[in-house]
């Protein structure tokens, strides 16, 4: 049987191969963070000590069996005047899903800040500019209030405790969600976009678990910040486009 590190030594043994095998022999990837470790018993007695044939770390999300329709391609491309303004931003949105689904938490975030950023930032990049900025667009405070509520549901549980216990030492950012979530969104898109071998900004590939969090809470936000977005231009010109064309992002 496996002694208790044995698992953590064999994704490091992984990584360790990863990096070295893309200097040398040009490997894109391996994917380590869903390794699958079957025990093979030589001897019936083996088979009596092992009492599972397996141990899988892999974590399958569902499948996205979403139709591409005819009438949802005619509305989207009929309105496509209205909403075109949003086809870069949405193309942050969708590398971050895309690198949300395959465990890269921390690209997948540093893709939706882009997407804010681009959107709500107002060409700024200094920090008070830039919160002041966040602070004053409704639709991203619209976008945080519904992601607030999303992760006080059960299944998102560990999502809320980790920003409850996400603490800044000044306790007026603490008290108001709205600018805490805006405050932890800048201060990692800093700490992430930055690498050290020695210093606090110590972070890596290897340690994407640790983002989770703060990916699908990004990734919430900017959906529902994407809805809105999608629905003000109509708004706007006084039309009601169908429910339906906000749930298609």
């Amino acid at each position: 049987m496996p002694y208790p590190d044995f698992f953590q030594e064999q994704v490091g043994l992984l990584q360790y191969l990863e990096s070295f095998s893309a200097l040398d022999l040009g490997v894109r990837k391996i994917r380590w963070e869903t390794p699958y470790i079957k025990w093979v018993p030589e001897n019936s007695e083996e088979r009596q000590l092992l009492m599972v044939d397996g141990y899988n770390y892999k974590e399958v999300f569902p499948a996205n069996n979403s139709k591409l329709t005819k009438k949802w391609l005619q509305d989207v491309i009929i309105h496509r005047n209205m909403v075109k303004h949003l086809t870069e931003p949405l193309s942050f949105y969708r590398l971050g899903m895309n690198f949300y689904f395959e465990k890269m938490y921390i690209l997948s975030f540093l893709n939706f800040f882009l997407m804010l950023e681009g959107v709500f930032g107002d060409g700024n990049t200094e920090k008070k500019r830039t919160i002041a900025a966040f602070m004053a667009a409704s639709n991203l405070v619209y976008g945080i209030e519904n992601t607030l509520k999303t992760i006080k549901q059960p299944t998102h549980q560990k999502h809320q405790d980790w920003f409850d216990n996400y603490i800044f030492t000044i306790q007026a950012i603490n008290d108001d969600p709205i600018r805490k979530m805006i405050n932890v969104f800048y201060d990692q898109r800093g700490l992430l976009s930055h690498y050290s071998v020695s210093s606090y900004r110590k972070r890596h590939d290897f340690e994407q678990e640790k983002y989770s969090s703060l990916a699908f809470i990004s990734m919430s936000v900017c959906h529902f910040c994407s809805v809105k977005l999608r629905l003000d231009p109509f708004r706007r010109n006084g039309e009601q486009p169908e429910d339906s064309a906000s749930n298609n992002l």
